[in-house]
């Protein structure tokens, strides 16, 4: 596993730390002591973050960052409640200006269902053939289309769609940019999807068969992973292929996949499209959850998809590819029993630093809060008798997510809690590593670092119950306190 954390991390900096330099540079109100992470995904499969930068501001307000990259990418803005969006080129300098800063208010903190607002980056001396200013132009043009014709896929809107493409394609003319051309093909490429209903093969012949694999371009990826969705499973149930699921369960090779899928149909007999779709598939079998009666009922073993996935990474010879699949590996498995835990270092009540590595050689239990959500705070009533069940043998950890360090020392005050309470920070990085989307969220992590527990029981929830029967019958257990613990519960 580290070994393969290396690989991952050469390839990523081969890909974005030896190109040209971009510079970002510009000025915001209300910014001055924040760091704005910039970002960009991993790879359109996994859509994985990639922290690429933080932008720091001076008093006044200006700031100014270097990113290296040798492709075009689109990158993002965590601005608190917008989430900001541009395109960057190689070697360019963008002048740009960043909404003026907005906390997000009480009601959208306890809305779980909060999403910030997507917001275009505006670029400053910019003109009508700049790449932005193309593609922004394209997609408010084509999203009012949709928005407007919110029956699209009914009938009489068919030949109506044939002529917008038309004359989408007319009116953008003028920009020759292949990036952007592959940007309009694929986008229009979706809206004949949705309105049509071109069948998988059609699809894959029109837009994909004859076609460069362009695994960087968002909308060519949109397409990609709506019309591959679910590969195995959907493959599977056309004439004289079930046999896939065999090749994933008992040859748990890639290069028995790529050859049985290139056997069978022609539409395939792109390599390049070939071994995207298997990374597709795999990483779609990890989250298929088909209810279907038959050989569909269940889905594939995780055991299986992943001996596929490590028999691509050694087999492939695409730099690009193998970073894919190292990306699918450690989203399916960063919360997995027996895999490593994120490490951290994160300040507690009294600004001490402290890292999940100082625990080495105890059990700890992690709980995931905030302090001004009230089911946590009935929580929290509980670990002070958790702590004294377990003692030494397990470690409690609260990692709050509040936007303050103060709000935490206030919460505290008075309290007599004996547990170390961590601040989370403003970029909320370990929030996204852990996987937290809700409060309470509970793991527990072994003597070595690795998840014992993925997710753990809140404590009112009977952690303690589910702490002690995963260490099993008596002579398994490794520290008489749970012979006691476990006596105990059965009275």
């Amino acid at each position: 596993m580290k070994s393969q954390t290396g690989i991952l991390l050469l390839l990523i900096i081969s890909f974005y730390s030896f190109g040209s330099d971009v510079i970002l540079k510009g000025k915001a109100k209300g910014y001055t002591t924040d760091k704005i992470p910039v970002y960009t995904v991993k790879d359109y499969i996994t859509g994985e973050k990639l922290l690429l930068a933080e932008i720091s501001f001076k008093p006044d307000g200006t700031f100014q960052t270097v990113i290296k990259t040798d492709k075009i990418i689109l990158i993002y803005f965590d601005l608190y409640v917008f989430k900001g969006s541009m395109f960057i080129e190689p070697g360019k300098t963008y002048d740009i200006e960043l909404p003026d800063k907005t906390l997000p208010t009480d009601q959208d903190k306890f809305n779980p269902f909060f999403e910030p607002i997507n917001q275009e980056i505006f670029i400053n001396d910019t003109n009508s053939k700049e790449l932005n200013y193309v593609i922004g132009t394209f997609d408010v043009t084509f999203n009012r289309f949709i928005l407007s014709n919110s029956t699209i896929a009914a009938e009489n809107y068919i030949r109506q769609v044939d002529t917008v493409a038309v004359i989408f394609n007319n009116y953008f003319s003028f920009c020759k940019h292949p990036y952007f051309q592959t940007y309009k093909k694929y986008k229009l490429g979706y809206l004949r999807q949705m309105v049509h209903k071109l069948t998988t093969e059609n699809a894959i012949r029109s837009y994909f068969t004859f076609n460069p694999v362009r695994f960087d371009n968002p909308a060519y990826m949109e397409l990609f992973n709506s019309v591959f969705q679910d590969f195995f499973i959907a493959f599977a149930k056309t004439v004289n292929n079930a046999e896939i699921i065999s090749v994933v369960e008992k040859e748990r090779s890639y290069m028995a996949m790529k050859k049985f899928i290139l056997s069978r149909n022609l539409i395939f007999k792109n390599d390049t499209l070939a071994d995207l779709v298997i990374l597709k598939g795999i990483h779609d079998g990890f989250y298929n959850f088909s209810t279907e009666v038959g050989m569909f009922k269940n889905r594939i073993p995780s055991n299986q998809l992943l001996m596929m996935l490590d028999s691509f990474c050694l087999q492939t010879d695409i730099a690009e590819f193998k970073a894919i699949a190292l990306n699918i590996k450690e989203k399916v498995t960063c919360l997995m029993p027996g895999f490593k835990a994120p490490d951290f270092v994160l300040p507690d009540q009294k600004k001490q630093d402290i890292s999940l590595k100082n625990y080495r050689g105890k059990y700890v239990y992690l709980l995931f809060a905030a302090t001004w959500k009230y089911g946590c705070k009935q929580e929290f009533e509980q670990l002070s008798q958790i702590s004294k069940q377990f003692g030494d043998s397990l470690q409690i950890l609260v990692i709050a997510a509040d936007e303050k360090h103060e709000d935490i020392t206030a919460f505290l005050n008075g309290k007599n809690y004996k547990i170390p309470f961590l601040y989370a920070g403003k970029d909320k990085s370990v929030l996204e590593k852990y996987g937290v989307t809700a409060y309470p969220t509970c793991f527990v992590i072994d003597k070595e670092g690795k998840f014992f527990i993925s997710p753990a029981n809140a404590p009112s929830e009977y952690f303690d119950k589910q702490f002690i029967k995963k260490f099993g019958p008596p002579d398994e257990r490794e520290s008489p306190i749970f012979d006691d613990l476990f006596d105990r519960d059965k009275q």
